[in-house]
């Protein structure tokens, strides 16, 4: 049974999937890159050339919107956990082009898996990836549960907005259509 922590965040006029990975070894997570590569009908996992990672931290007040670090600050704040990392990936190329998310962990392997099973929750709550059939994907129909709320013990999809959100000065944005490509790619 799956146990992740799904959050909707505002981001400039979008709403965005934040997962956050506690335990990199806890199911989803062993097999991020899989899911990932399978929803997003791509090769390459972490290194593909289709996905660009941006990297950021709630102190980074000049690159990232407001409502953003609020909510993802919120995020830290409700679930105890000072994360302060994240990683924006942003589907660049191929057939789900267009697909972001955010993942949230204490350490590149977290926000990179968690990120993963975001664009995977993503593109599978956009109706952009059908469903398994009948004996298909062992990996990808957990995540079709949850979001459709089949039998899945999980925090759910909370809307951020619910949660107090501390005020941050700011000005900057970093997103997937900006041409600063301060945060590269990553392995």
């Amino acid at each position: 049974m799956l146990e992740m922590q799904v959050f909707e965040v505002p981001d400039g006029g979008k709403q965005l999937l934040s997962v956050i990975c506690d335990e990199e070894t806890a199911p989803p997570f062993p097999d991020a890159s899989c899911i990932m590569q399978e929803a997003l009908q791509l090769q390459g996992g972490w290194k593909s050339e289709e996905i660009r990672w941006i990297y950021g931290q709630l102190d980074e007040k000049d690159r990232w919107s407001p409502e953003l670090l609020r909510a993802l600050a919120s995020i830290d704040q409700e679930t105890g956990g000072p994360w302060r990392l994240f990683v924006r990936a942003c589907v660049v190329r191929g057939p789900l082009t267009g697909v972001e998310a955010l993942g949230l962990g204490s350490n590149q392997k977290k926000m990179q898996r968690s990120a993963g099973v975001a664009l995977a929750l993503a593109a599978i709550r956009a109706r952009r990836v059908s469903p398994p059939s009948p004996g298909g994907s062992e990996l990808l129909q957990p995540l079709f549960d949850f979001v459709n709320g089949i039998g899945i013990r999980a925090v759910g999809i909370d809307r951020v907005e619910d949660l107090p959100l501390p005020r941050f000065a700011s000005a900057g944005m970093e997103g997937c259509g900006s041409s600063n490509s301060s945060g590269s790619s990553g392995s």
